[in-house]
């Protein structure tokens, strides 16, 4: 009986990190989005002081999260994403829209695969 309750346990504990996780992941996604979302905006209207500051803002951002992610997502694809917001960074300051726009599409798609892969469902566990 003993054994049981400590397997229980153990199950529970799992569980809840991985529920944690899941939340993690689905919170970085949403934020780092929101603000990828902006700065394509800044770029469509021809603000490009704010979307360069927007890009700054997600690249500071994204350093600070990505050593959590690191722990639990490929490193492959954190190292992409965090390549491309850097020639973001380098595309707002020379003003290339169609460039800027078309790595900004690319580091959705890369959060996005983050976001699916990570979420609980039979291809992820197996």
């Amino acid at each position: 009986m003993r054994r049981l309750i400590i397997a229980i346990v153990i199950m529970i504990i799992i569980t809840l990190i991985c529920c944690i996780e899941i939340l993690c992941v689905n919170n970085i996604y949403t934020d780092s989005s929101e603000k990828l979302t902006q700065a394509v905006t800044y770029m469509e209207n021809d603000n490009y002081t704010y979307a360069k500051e927007t890009v700054e803002s997600l690249e500071k951002y994204w350093i600070r999260v990505e050593n959590l992610l690191s722990t639990f997502v490929n490193h492959e694809e954190l190292y992409e994403i965090g390549t491309s917001i850097g020639k973001l960074k380098a595309l707002a300051n020379r003003e290339e829209k169609d460039t800027f726009f078309a790595e900004a599409i690319e580091i959705k798609i890369l959060l996005l695969h983050i976001k699916n892969y990570e979420n609980l469902n039979f291809k992820g566990i197996f």
